[in-house]
């Protein structure tokens, strides 16, 4: 099966309902993929007496009793089944600490969040478990924008220098709650495993393929007050944000890539604005923080043209 993710032409002896599907000119050329996934039927698995195992351009980590996992040179993935199997467990990781860490190797920052497309380019929320990022990015939608990401979103450096938000899947991973909220069932959709009241939504038509420019990130958090506020923020603290909210950042050091993590964000700090939302707790407010952060875009948009 080939597929497109992440900006990549994937092919995958394991199938993936949620990726975008796509042809490859010769099915007998492995060079067409960018990355292969492979699921290998071989009794010969790497021998680890440690969860996870860190070497040049190779990482590999178990899931006890599920699978171990193999991620080379930024362009392969290999899975070695063990006794108990499950292949929604497997898709979970793959898409996830996978991809992760396959976008590592490839220089391609990874967030974590949601990225929606806005006037032509791409805004990103990011935030703490439960902040309400892909709740803020379902009202989105659901008022017609488009989705670029949801939980990892690459970002790419351009020839100009410019950062690119790469597409990642068309799909959302919402709460039974978020679901409610924008006027869904959750009994229309799969549940996550494990997260029995978390569920994977198709978004196929109101989807973003193309890459766009970042045009800024708004890091959402939760407070006691009751007023929404939203606040330009700079510096270091811009800094310690984004390494906070980059996708597996616990990996970095462990892949050497510390330094290099430093110059990406570096390099989007000094391109682009990084503004907080406070949202007041227990009160759901995604409309109104919809409005606002379209009204923040717009203000900062008439700036820019004045100077």
């Amino acid at each position: 099966m080939n597929y497109i993710a992440f900006g990549l032409k994937i092919r995958s002896n394991i199938k993936f309902q949620e990726l975008f599907e796509n042809t490859i000119s010769n099915d007998h050329d492995i060079d067409a993929a960018d990355v292969m996934i492979l699921k290998t039927n071989s009794q010969e698995q790497p021998l680890l007496t440690k969860n996870w195992l860190f070497e040049e351009n190779r990482v590999l980590f178990k899931i006890e009793n599920i699978a171990i996992f193999e991620i080379e040179e930024g362009n392969k993935i290999t899975v070695y089944p063990l006794d108990d199997y499950n292949e929604r467990i497997v898709k979970l990781y793959i898409l996830g600490t996978c991809v992760g860490v396959l976008l590592f190797q490839r220089n391609i920052l990874p967030l974590h969040g949601s990225a929606i497309a806005i006037d032509g380019k791409a805004y990103l929320f990011i935030g703490e478990q439960g902040a309400g990022k892909s709740t803020l990015a379902a009202t989105f939608i659901k008022n017609g924008y488009q989705l670029i990401s949801d939980d990892v979103i690459p970002i790419s450096i351009n020839d100009e220098l410019v950062p690119m938000v790469i597409p990642a899947y068309p799909q959302q991973k919402l709460w039974d709650d978020a679901l409610s909220n924008i006027g869904k069932k959750p009994a229309d959709f799969q549940s996550i495993y494990g997260r029995e009241k978390k569920y994977c939504v198709p978004v196929v038509d109101k989807f973003c393929y193309d890459p766009m420019p970042l045009g800024g990130i708004f890091e959402l958090r939760k407070t006691d007050k009751e007023q929404l506020t939203i606040d330009s923020i700079n510096g270091l603290q811009c800094l310690n944000i984004l390494s906070m909210h980059t996708y597996r950042n616990q990996l970095l050091n462990k892949m050497g890539l510390t330094n290099w993590h430093f110059r990406c964000i570096t390099r989007l700090v000094n391109n682009i604005s990084v503004l907080q939302i406070k949202r007041p707790e227990g009160i759901f407010t995604a409309e109104l923080i919809k409005s606002e952060v379209i009204s923040t875009i717009l203000k900062e948009k008439e700036i820019y043209h004045e100077c």
